[in-house]
């Protein structure tokens, strides 16, 4: 599951974003917000993937760092 894999992984290198979804810290270009309170990450390779709205506020603690 996702859950054991982000256990295994480094945690200041991946984050947990979507319960569907974990992504490395470098490869987030920005963070982007839509209508509805809904969020969505812009990565270096120039997708997009839904950001939960609960993790929005670590994931920019985390960035920050």
């Amino acid at each position: 599951t996702l859950k054991e894999m982000i256990e295994r992984l480094p945690s200041e290198q991946f984050l947990r974003v979507h319960r569907s979804y974990i992504v490395k810290k470098k490869s987030i270009k920005h963070i982007q917000s839509s209508p509805g309170s809904k969020y969505h990450l812009q990565l270096e390779d120039g997708s997009r993937l839904p950001l939960a709205r609960s993790r929005v506020n670590f994931v920019k603690e985390e960035l920050s760092k």
